[in-house]
């Protein structure tokens, strides 16, 4: 299968062509640091009917602009909207294609799990996959027993060159929780449509906030971090 390649103004994502079988659109909420190779899993989900698209964040890899001057919530927020308006240009062959309307779910691991808690009661997302998802930047590493984001940056400044382009007073106001934050307090309805996965010997992000937000908020569809969610967002 191919994988096309399109543009929302700022923001360069990848994208499976839609299928006469397409149930659904899975929008890929990626973690950092990481590198943009998500092939295989692009073309497993799209086997199984579902319409991918995985955006690169403002700043980051291939996208244009400067990480972290918006919320990343913004640039899901866009790449939202193109799929709602129904049609997208593959660049190679500047050829306009058209997406069916059906649900739109977001994939998130990581940060890309944050990003997508974050977006939840949002009309337009069916529903929501998060996998080791910080879900309190606010609290995180309070009591110095998960991954410290402010070496997170400085390495994913040493290691990644222009992979990741942000300003570090920006970094920190993310590592504060003062760009953007899941959502503390979720309706039954929406908590309803979120799976989350973790894992107890994350040494990077702290499982036992993850239970106690799951508890909070009633979530009642949980996996391990290896769980299989294809059936769940079918």
């Amino acid at each position: 299968m191919n994988i096309c390649r399109g543009r929302i103004n700022e923001i360069i994502f990848e994208f499976t062509p839609p299928q006469k079988s397409s149930c659904g659109i899975i929008v890929i909420c990626e973690g950092l640091p990481s590198v943009p190779k998500r092939k295989e899993l692009m073309v497993m989900l799209a086997n199984n009917g579902f319409i991918v698209i995985f955006p690169r964040y403002k700043g980051t890899w291939e996208s244009g602009g400067e990480f972290l001057k918006e919320s990343p919530i913004k640039d899901i927020e866009e790449v939202l909207q193109v799929i709602k308006k129904g049609e997208v240009v593959e660049l190679h062959a500047s050829k306009k294609i058209k997406f069916p309307n059906c649900p739109i779910h977001l994939l998130g691991s990581s940060f890309g799990a944050s990003v997508a808690l974050a977006l939840a009661g949002d009309k337009h997302i069916a529903k929501i996959v998060a996998l080791s998802a910080i879900v309190d930047f606010k609290k995180h590493n309070e009591t110095n027993n998960e991954e410290d984001l402010i070496l997170v940056g400085e390495f994913i400044k040493r290691a990644f060159g222009e992979g990741y382009r942000f300003n570090d007073n920006r970094w920190r106001e993310m590592a504060n929780g003062n760009v953007f934050n899941p959502p503390q307090n979720i309706n039954q309805e929406t908590a309803n449509n979120i799976l989350i996965g973790y894992g107890k010997l994350d040494s990077k992000v702290n499982y036992k906030k993850i239970e106690t937000y799951i508890s909070d908020n009633k979530i009642k569809n949980v996996i391990g971090i290896y769980g299989v969610f294809r059936a769940y967002v079918k």
